[in-house]
């Protein structure tokens, strides 16, 4: 008799782009620095481009401590893994979801749109390499506001963005 493994819940990390309201998701186990990392990086290589100016949330996989004011003393594998890039990180003032106002928007319209119902994943990778998928067929859609396509307008964001190193930052936990 084989015993069927219980379900696990995962954790997806969204990238929005707030000028053209285009993102991108990946769902992994967990959320911790490894999971964070190998998001944006999955993300970033499939763009082959970088944003160099990413806003965080004061998440405990990227901020070891939280100063005074716009004080933050990053983790050792965040803070290696932005300079790698060359992103430069911002990370919100505590307690104010408002300033991360568009990534919140889009996980919801992510969760109610490639979500529902809730997916049965039995391989992280090729999941994740669907959602690349969803992801750009969602941005074929004209922009709620500005009435063109919100490729058309990420690609101005893809224009203002660094290059992709051609060397990948190796994950490790």
């Amino acid at each position: 008799m084989t015993i069927p493994k219980p379900l696990q819940e995962g954790r997806k990390l969204t990238v929005s782009f707030p000028q053209s309201n285009a993102a991108y998701c990946q769902v992994f186990r967990g959320e911790n620095q490894e999971c964070l990392l190998q998001g944006l990086q999955n993300i970033m290589k499939y763009m082959s481009k970088v944003p160099f100016r990413m806003i965080f949330d004061n998440l405990a996989a990227a901020v070891a401590h939280i100063g005074s004011g716009k004080d933050r003393t990053l983790t050792e594998g965040f803070k290696q893994f932005v300079e790698h890039y060359g992103i430069e990180p911002v990370f919100c003032n505590t307690s104010a979801g408002w300033e991360k106002g568009n990534v919140e928007c889009k996980v919801g319209y992510e969760r109610r749109n490639m979500f529902v119902p809730v997916p049965t994943i039995l391989d992280f990778y090729q999941f994740n390499k669907k959602l690349f998928e969803c992801c750009e067929k969602d941005i074929e859609r004209k922009h709620y506001q500005k009435k063109l396509l919100i490729a058309e307008l990420f690609e101005a964001d893809r224009q203002a963005m660094l290059p992709l190193q051609w060397s990948s930052f190796f994950v490790t936990p």
